[in-house]
């Protein structure tokens, strides 16, 4: 049977304790609870969806395998439009480091995992303000709406320079036009499916864009005020679809992809140094010379 002298020096610490415990800087936390961080196993982030609410907020969650070991840490880059978020103690299961949404001003999430954590990078089509809110198994991220589109003159709805290439179309559009960050324009078609055929050509100045089984409303649009290679656009039944022709001013390269039912087509400006080695080419003609 203990004494009360047993039972006192029960209640006290160690020395060897004590002071192991001053060394790690953790005089008032006992040793269960310095080693229980250690011990703790990694958890999953499993998948990303997305949303809309009513207002225009895209929510993008976050299903973990387990609550967050700590809180998410986060930071914002205004140019170029990023938001980075960090998961603690999180490892990518998802089978991909990179979703596209398109979704207000919300382009993409990529994901890296490095020093025991997983970052979440959102590409932004422009800053706009976010939030985090972890519920349970939960993380969820949320955007404030976009900039709103405006209509030009000739009646074609575009999206202020630097906003979300998807507001316009939110808004009931089948056409939107807006200038990129990098002075390309971009032509955004709602085409109705998510394997329509298309069939792009450059024929001199001209970029044609033909779709078979795509009935677009017709009309002219005069889009030279966003100050980017496509000067006007024009759009014309053909057939059972559509042809729709970009007409073009010092233009680089093109591209076309889809995402959902809408197709994008964008058109480089000529890169600066390009422009300078064309100018700075001289023609030289030497004649009066015999074979």
């Amino acid at each position: 049977m203990m004494g009360s002298s047993d039972m006192d020096n029960l209640k006290k610490p160690s020395r060897l304790s004590t002071g192991l415990r001053r060394g790690l800087g953790l005089p008032a936390i006992t040793m269960a609870a310095a080693l229980a961080p250690c011990l703790a196993l990694a958890g999953d982030l499993n998948e990303i969806t997305y949303d809309r609410t009513s207002d225009g907020t895209v929510q993008v969650h976050f299903s973990l395998s387990e609550p967050l070991a700590g809180e998410p840490g986060s930071f914002k880059i205004d140019n170029p439009a990023r938001v980075a978020v960090d998961l603690p103690d999180v490892d990518n299961q998802t089978g991909s480091r990179q979703t596209a949404i398109g979704l207000g001003a919300v382009n993409s999430v990529m994901l890296a995992e490095a020093n025991g954590k997983t970052r979440a990078v959102f590409n932004l089509d422009q800053s706009v303000p976010y939030s985090i809110n972890q519920d349970g198994n939960r993380l969820t991220v949320s955007f404030d709406q976009a900039e709103q589109a405006t209509t030009t003159a000739s009646g074609m709805a575009v999206t202020d320079r630097g906003s979300s290439e998807a507001t316009a179309m939110d808004a009931g559009q089948p056409i939107d036009f807006r200038r990129a960050s990098s002075g390309a324009g971009r032509l955004l078609l709602d085409v109705g499916s998510t394997d329509a055929p298309m069939d792009i050509k450059r024929q001199g100045s001209q970029i044609v864009v033909r779709l078979p089984g795509t009935r677009l409303e017709e009309g002219g649009y005069n889009v030279n005020d966003f100050a980017t290679p496509v000067e006007r656009v024009d759009v014309r039944r053909e057939g059972n679809g559509s042809r729709v022709t970009l007409k073009t001013q010092d233009a680089g390269e093109h591209l076309a992809y889809q995402t959902g039912n809408r197709l994008v087509i964008e058109v480089q400006p000529i890169p600066e140094e390009e422009q300078r080695t064309s100018l700075g080419k001289k023609e030289y003609r030497v004649s009066g010379l015999n074979g």
